[in-house]
């Protein structure tokens, strides 16, 4: 009955052991998100080094052509229905 209980509580702590690990090692690899300013964001798009966005309201998110950069983020103005159209003329894919 102790082997059993002795074999029980080794693995409950290596599972927990994995769990840690997965759980420090994957927080670094994320890349830090890149917050724009508007203007910023247009030049980014314009130079063609935007390559999908998702806009929810006037949040936007998305992922740079450069796959070494961390995800952007900005902010666009509520009344500013250009912004598509820029997106569409620039090939960026939009959800």
């Amino acid at each position: 009955m102790t082997s059993n209980v002795n074999k029980l509580i080794f693995w409950v702590v290596i599972i927990c052991l994995a769990v840690i690990l997965y759980t420090v090692v994957g927080r670094g690899k994320g890349k830090p998100e890149v917050n724009l300013a508007f203007s910023q964001f247009l030049s980014e798009v314009e130079a063609g080094r935007v390559k999908s966005v998702k806009i929810s309201g006037t949040e936007v998110k998305g992922q740079f052509v450069d796959d070494s950069q961390g995800p952007l983020r900005t902010l666009i103005p509520a009344n500013y229905p250009e912004v598509y159209k820029i997106l569409r003329e620039k090939n960026v894919s939009m959800e």
